[in-house]
């Protein structure tokens, strides 16, 4: 058996040592990977413990005769498309609201990616937890109406009611906060 089998072995096992000596041998790699996908060092290092996370989480699916990297870098890939697709859909559900809502704007210091993103955080929080649910799947997550009512076992129809509530008390409660911060 390869030194690279019996240390898959070890953490599927549970050894948190021979995880150790996995996340010590690949740490920077794995950063680095995700940095070049990411193109952003803050992204990347909560990536990078995420991706760690990951594969403690799912150590008992591991397969002894596939390379620990394998999974690693599996798992950087599909998480680094994650959190690029939700940046994608956050950055178009700012769109929409500013397409939206042209009367209101905020000042040159407060109209930063950052404060719209966080905005959009705090209205995608006060939803009611089933349509916040469906909001995350559907224009966070990219599923279609269909894959999300298939994943929650509701009608498509009831996906796009709630899609169009969500959106609507995402744009009024963007709304009530650019104006109350440009009034202060």
């Amino acid at each position: 058996m390869s030194v690279d089998r019996e240390v898959v072995k070890s953490v599927k096992e549970g050894s948190v040592r021979a995880f150790e000596l996995v996340y010590t041998a690949y740490v920077d790699r794995v950063y680095r990977f995700l940095y070049t996908l990411l193109r952003s060092g803050e992204d990347a290092r909560e990536a990078t413990q995420d991706v760690f996370v990951k594969l403690w989480d799912s150590r008992e699916q591991l397969q002894e005769d596939r390379a620990l990297s394998f999974y690693l870098f599996a798992i950087c890939r599909n998480h680094a498309f994650n959190i690029l697709r939700k940046r994608k859909s956050q950055a178009g559900v700012v769109e929409e609201y500013q397409r939206d809502q042209p009367s209101v704007t905020l000042s040159a210091e407060e109209g930063t990616e950052d404060t719209y993103s966080a905005l959009l955080e705090e209205a995608i929080e006060t939803l009611p937890p089933k349509r916040k649910r469906i909001f995350e799947l559907c224009k966070i997550q990219g599923l279609s109406y269909k894959q999300a009512a298939s994943t929650l076992q509701i009608s498509d129809g009831t996906v796009e009611v709630q899609v169009a509530k969500a959106m609507k008390q995402i744009r009024l409660y963007m709304v009530k906060q650019d104006v109350s911060r440009v009034c202060e």
